[in-house]
């Protein structure tokens, strides 16, 4: 089986217009793959962060093929960021009859910050960590949605003035053990 989670630095919901980072993606069209007058590293971001995620499609479209199981790893997809299931290289894969989508909030097994996460499964079941999987599953076309989100609160990457993100909340701060 295959295990792979492209660089999500280009198609992270950190690169929104509210202080952080700024969106180097479009939502649509063409930006979807770096938006217009992009400063060179950027640009070269992007392009790199492209090719992996063309490669990444054509690797899993190749499992698919052959039918050899996968998990895939990503960014869980916000409405204003463009993500890696937007692009067109992905829809097939996303959109197979027996792929699984998994989120998760990685808070759940250690991380700082909650970093809604995508697991797409194909040919594997549910991993271990099931147990910490919400019961309650929906359909979304063909495929399966187990949830394991959190309800704490969402922290964030602040851009203060001093020029350097740090951690902060949007909401209240409330215990990370809810999460475990």
């Amino acid at each position: 089986g295959v295990l792979i989670g492209p660089p999500c630095r280009t198609f992270s919901r950190a690169r929104r217009h509210d202080g952080g980072p700024p969106p180097l993606r479009g939502t649509r069209g063409r930006e979807r793959y770096g938006v217009p007058n992009l400063v060179k590293a950027d640009k070269d971001k992007v392009r790199l962060d492209t090719v992996l995620a063309v490669n990444t499609a054509t690797v899993l479209k190749d499992c698919l093929g052959k039918q050899v199981a996968f998990i895939l790893e990503f960014p869980l997809p916000a409405l204003d960021v463009c993500s890696l299931c937007d692009l067109d290289e992905m829809t097939d894969i996303i959109r197979h009859p027996e792929a699984t989508w998994i989120e998760v909030d990685q808070c759940r097994w250690g991380a700082y910050s909650t970093k809604p996460t995508v697991l797409l499964t194909y040919r594997v079941d549910p991993p271990d960590f099931a147990h910490k999987i919400s019961t309650a599953i929906r359909c979304m076309g063909q495929q399966s949605i187990y949830s394991a989100r959190c309800n704490h609160a969402e922290r964030t990457w602040n851009y203060p003035r001093g020029g350097r993100f740090a951690h902060g909340t949007r909401r209240s701060e409330v215990s990370s053990e809810r999460c475990h």
